[in-house]
């Protein structure tokens, strides 16, 4: 009678956490991209078009690219210089400097991105003490100048109260917990892009076509010169 022996597995336990691996690549990664697949699905090529062409979005690419490229850039060479002076070398503070190398690694870039962004803000750390005074714009209360809002300081109402525009919602996409809308202004041809909460969202009940009264707040005003 023949036995038949059983190969063992080089590495124990290779099926649980080959499944483990696959579910954490699930849930981490292949679901929420399929979601985002899935969202933008009903679109159309034309307006998915429109959307990844704006000029933010061109800007952002832009930014992503070019950032990327001179940190790129900027790595290989320090990285390269810094890594033969490490092995090569023996001085005090070297364990230091070996454990900043390794920090990145650690450290989630969202993670390091919301810190920074805290650090700087107007009510950061160090944002407050940035604000200065500017000389040559006193004195210029009826110069021309240019207002900018970003889409989550525009507050949206169904009511006109006071001063305010008036607009139609023109389209009306969700985005995880937020909801954008995009409105024609009825004294203008300009568009106006505001960022609502789900719960705001909600509350308003808006749908396609219908009037609301937008308000900024917190004017970025910019004058213009000639």
């Amino acid at each position: 009678m023949a036995m038949v022996l059983k190969q063992r597995s080089i590495l124990p336990g290779f099926g649980l956490a080959m499944g483990f691996t696959l579910l954490y690549l699930s849930l981490i990664v292949l679901i929420p991209l399929s979601a985002a697949f899935l969202k933008t699905a009903p679109l159309g090529w034309e307006r998915f078009w429109i959307i990844v062409t704006e000029p933010r979005v061109l800007a952002s690419y832009r930014l992503t690219f070019g950032a990327s490229l001179i940190g790129a850039t900027t790595n290989a060479f320090f990285g390269l210089l810094v890594a033969w002076v490490l092995v090569r070398y023996s001085f005090p503070g070297k364990r230091i400097i070996d454990a900043l190398v390794d920090l990145p690694f650690a450290l989630p870039t969202a993670v390091a991105g919301i810190a920074l962004t805290t650090v700087y803000s107007s009510r950061g750390w160090l944002g407050g003490s940035l604000e200065i005074e500017v000389p040559e714009h006193r004195g210029t209360d009826d110069a021309p100048a240019l207002a900018y809002v970003r889409p989550h300081d525009i507050q949206l109402d169904r009511v006109r109260d006071g001063a305010v525009i008036e607009a139609v919602v023109r389209d009306i996409r969700a985005v995880g917990s937020l909801v954008r809308l995009e409105l024609d202004r009825v004294d203008g041809d300009e568009i106006i892009e505001a960022e609502l909460t789900r719960e705001r969202y909600d509350e308003l009940e808006l749908r396609e076509g219908e009037h609301v009264f937008v308000r900024p707040r917190n004017l970025r005003v910019f004058l213009k010169h000639d």
